[in-house]
């Protein structure tokens, strides 16, 4: 039962880690003095990563907004995972802040009937975009690969903390939805894919 239950929390811990800070400790590429035009309008101290040149004004705001909604999804969701109570609270939260919030009620309902908590967050070392749809109506997807790694977690049970495999640096492919007329991004979905 304890192997079952280590192999389950792994795919957590990891989950848990990886909005735990922004790209703003990355080094960035040096650049050169950017282009300008009258449809981008950046000024030199506007400098736009590389890796987000190929999108739009509107569509960087977007990813913009979508990391910084997943990043407070992450430290809450690390908040809750530490208590480890389905509370009301913790399910209204899911309710506003995810797309399918059923699953992650059912993983914390679950951790909770087994005495499980997970404490502490990882680190983010990169987030970047994946494929952006923005509607005309102000909703949209954004997809995020951020690379983290789940250093500094543990996984208790029962209070007794439970074996973890070393953590390695991986990627989680993060879907965000935002529908018209709401504030923030909800999070969609979270896979867990390939070491980054």
């Amino acid at each position: 039962m304890r192997r079952i239950v280590m192999a389950q929390v792994a795919g957590l811990a990891c989950l848990m880690s990886l909005a735990a800070c922004s790209d703003d400790d990355e080094p960035q590429p040096p650049q050169s003095a950017p282009a300008t035009s009258a449809a981008t309008s950046q000024t030199p101290t506007e400098a736009v990563p590389a890796y987000l040149q190929g999108l739009s004004p509107e569509e960087r705001t977007a990813y913009d907004e979508a990391v910084e909604d997943y990043e407070t999804f992450s430290r809450e969701l690390a908040a809750i995972n530490e208590a480890g109570r389905a509370t009301p609270e913790a399910k209204q939260f899911f309710e506003e802040r995810t797309a399918a919030w059923q699953s992650y009620w059912a993983r914390l309902t679950t951790n909770e009937e087994r005495g499980i908590q997970i404490v502490g967050m990882g680190k983010t070392l990169r987030t970047r975009p994946g494929a952006i749809r923005l509607d005309t109506d102000g909703g949209g997807e954004v997809g995020l690969r951020v690379c983290g790694v789940s250093e500094g977690v543990e996984v208790l049970q029962e209070g007794e903390p439970v074996p973890q495999p070393e953590p390695v640096p991986t990627i989680v492919r993060v879907e965000m939805v935002k529908l018209p007329d709401e504030a923030h991004w909800r999070v969609l979905s979270e896979k867990v894919g390939k070491k980054c």
